[in-house]
């Protein structure tokens, strides 16, 4: 299955492949990021940044990651796959303050299959905050 997102008139290429999983629900997404021009190589960078050291660096890449707002989600999504415990609560913390309801499935999911009880509680906040302001 193939997508293609427009991030500032360029195209971004996102090939997504399932596999069956037994410890992820019964499948999860590999999602391969193929970036066509700065802007999206620059948010990668960022949400690398993201769900790596805690710090003024992954403070500063939130801002920008929440600024930049909904474009940023399907590159957001990969840091659920190179983050540990507390990138993958960060980047569903940015899902949370961008607001758009197309990060809403990608938290739904957590909330019920990540494998570790810190992400699915945090997923679920996201939810209930979400749905309470309407967005």
């Amino acid at each position: 299955m193939k997508n293609v997102w427009q991030i500032s008139g360029t195209k971004v290429f996102i090939v997504v492949m399932k596999f069956f999983s037994s410890t992820f629900l019964n499948f999860a997404l590999l999602v391969l990021v193929c970036c066509a021009n700065d802007d999206a190589r620059m948010i990668q960078k960022e949400v690398e940044l993201l769900v790596g050291e805690p710090g003024l660096l992954a403070d500063e890449a939130e801002r920008s990651l929440v600024n930049r707002g909904s474009i940023v989600i399907p590159i957001l999504e990969t840091g659920l796959y190179i983050g540990d415990v507390q990138g993958r609560k960060k980047v569903i913390r940015v899902l949370q303050k961008i607001g758009d309801p197309k990060g809403l499935p990608i938290v739904q999911f957590l909330a019920i299959n990540d494998k570790e009880s810190q992400v699915r509680e945090s997923a679920s906040h996201a939810i209930s905050v979400l749905e309470r302001e309407g967005k």
